[in-house]
């Protein structure tokens, strides 16, 4: 009943892919689909085995940069990631357990959160940003990060 193992495969590889949308799993699901037909046609596991992973592989190294070239068609580049390594003006009180923050950098208001967890920024202090995390500013202390290279330290 090795047809019966790469079915199940191939609805476990299905439904993580929808789960994901990420283009993760779906070159699993085609080789476990292979492997099914050679299964159903009698071959060996060893061939099953050798059928799942020479068609998964050539999926993933021949389809898979087609797929995020259209996939990700949609996505618009920001200039956000410019803003790694400035100063942003604290404006309420960056507290991660509280799940409060939020800032002022270049006149646009951002939601806050500190790299450490621990640390607390009270509004009135400037804190510098180490990275962007969706629409969230992650911020440290300015003596804790060094300024990142072309990024001019601005007054805050």
């Amino acid at each position: 009943m090795p047809f019966l193992f790469w079915f199940v495969a191939f609805l476990v590889f299905v439904a993580m892919e929808a789960a994901s949308l990420a283009l993760t799993a779906v070159w699993f699901a085609g080789g476990a689909l292979a492997a099914f037909f050679a299964a159903v046609c009698g071959g060996s596991f060893r061939l099953q085995l050798i059928i799942f992973t020479v068609i998964s592989a050539l999926l993933l190294a021949w389809v898979r940069p087609l797929a995020r070239k259209f996939v990700n068609r949609r996505v618009q580049k920001t200039n956000a990631g410019s803003l790694v390594g400035k100063l942003v003006r604290i404006t309420e009180d960056v507290d991660n357990a509280r799940w409060t923050g939020k800032g002022m950098v270049e006149g646009m208001e951002w939601t806050v959160r500190a790299r450490d967890p621990g640390c607390v920024f009270p509004a009135g202090m400037s804190a510098r940003i180490v990275d962007i995390q969706g629409v969230k500013l992650i911020v440290t202390k300015p003596t804790d990060a060094p300024p990142v290279p072309g990024h001019a330290k601005e007054s805050a």
